[in-house]
Formats: C-alpha cells, structure tokens, sequence
C-alpha cells in the first residue's frame, strides 16, 4: 500500500481529516521530477508546513493499520446493513437468537481482526 503526501499531513495535524486537499489552502501534487508528492501551496492559519524530517518521520504503519480497519468496518456495515430486516419489531423469526448472535458478531468483529485479510466472518442464518 502506497501512503500519499495528504495521508502523511493528516498524521501530523489530525484536525485536518475530513479536509479537501488540492481544492484550496493545501494543495499536493505529483512533481514532474519523479520525486513524487509535494506541497505546492500552504496557506492554513495556525499551522506551520510540515518539514521534509518531519513527513519522512511519520508512521506509516499505523496510517496503514486504519486504512484496513476501515475497509473492515465498512464490509461489516454492509452486512450489518444487509440484516436490519431481521430486526424490526414486525417480522418473527424462529431462528431469532440465530439473527441476534450473528449480528453482534458482526458487531464485535473489529475486536478481534483489524484486516479484512484476516477476518473470519461469522455464518449468515440460513
């Protein structure tokens, strides 16, 4: 997995998640230099640019680690999504705590994987 220039602003200034890079104050790009990533404009109040020791000190493990947490988090979104029918409080099901366990399941799975790599998914109530 390839870490970008904006992944690694992100780790050093964690209130700048959620912020649109290259359609404003900050913008990144590729340099024709083949050298990569660069800043080319930096205009946020309050923060000073990261420094090259600084973008080469992050950790990019960890930016990697919640990459694969997310991608877990919304595959078992989708299959908690997927199973909301079986609770609402008009359908009856025999197989009830079948349901109930399965999605709690599904709820805890970030608890013992971190990757969609390593997941074992719990079986899906026929």
């Amino acid at each position: 997995m390839s870490i970008s220039l904006s992944d690694k602003i992100v780790a050093i200034y964690p209130d700048l998640k959620g912020v649109r890079f290259n359609e404003g104050d900050i913008i990144v790009e590729n340099n024709s230099d083949g050298k990569g990533e660069v800043i080319t404009k930096w205009d946020v109040k309050g923060k000073s640019k990261p420094t090259d020791k600084q973008l080469k000190d992050v950790d990019e493990s960890a930016i990697e680690a919640e990459y694969n947490l997310t991608s877990l988090r919304v595959e078992r979104d989708l299959l908690l999504e997927q199973s909301d029918w079986t609770q609402n409080r008009d359908v009856t099901l025999s197989d009830d705590a079948k349901w109930k366990t399965y999605r709690q399941s599904l709820r805890d799975i970030t608890k013992d994987y971190k990757s969609l790599e390593d997941v074992k998914w719990p079986e899906k109530p026929s």
